[in-house]
């Protein structure tokens, strides 16, 4: 068991909390759930891929209010960045353990937290404002030049950054509204 695992269980223990666990079955060795005093196997529609019940607000929610819950921590990753979950958290009575909806509606798009964070005077990287299209994304590297990372303006799912390193032939763009339900990268 790692540290970060140990540290976090043993701060629980220490307070009194009783600390709960959502999991699916496959995930049953997973270091955060061997601290749980309690824990709640999530389900999935047949077909769906596993992550589908960790981003299932409603199925958290319906789980936290049937067994009590008073706070949500929603961990690093998945819900932990996502305005709509700790809105629903706050609608259903349950403390969100993390930012608030404002801060999260404004850093959970990368954008406007690069807007911000310029406006506060942060230095950053080269970058982009939202590109919606293929050609907004190839006249970005025709400016720019390569490599150049693509990423996804809103987060959630896990998915990650695209390195572009070379142009080999036609480039190939889809919309990640398609399944997030979110339309730019940066």
């Amino acid at each position: 068991m790692d540290a970060a695992c140990n540290a976090s269980g043993e701060t629980y223990q220490e307070t009194l909390v009783l600390l709960l666990a959502l999991l699916l079955p496959t995930k049953s060795y997973d270091c955060p759930w061997l601290w749980a005093d309690e824990i709640y196997l999530l389900s999935k529609e047949e077909g769906a891929m596993p992550i589908s019940a960790y981003l299932d607000i409603e199925l958290i929610i319906n789980i936290a209010k049937k067994n009590g819950v008073d706070a949500i921590h929603p961990g690093y990753g998945f819900l932990s960045k996502s305005p709509q979950f700790a809105r629903a958290c706050c609608d259903a009575g349950i403390e969100f353990v993390g930012p608030t909806v404002e801060s999260l509606l404004t850093f959970s798009d990368k954008t406007l937290a690069r807007r911000a964070a310029i406006t506060a005077g942060v230095l950053v990287v080269p970058g982009s404002e939202a590109l919606k299209t293929k050609e907004q994304v190839e006249a970005f590297v025709d400016e720019c030049g390569l490599p150049v990372i693509i990423k996804a303006a809103m987060g959630g799912g896990g998915e990650g950054m695209r390195a572009v390193v070379a142009i080999l032939g036609e480039c190939q763009f889809s919309s990640p509204g398609k399944f997030w339900g979110w339309e730019h990268f940066y």
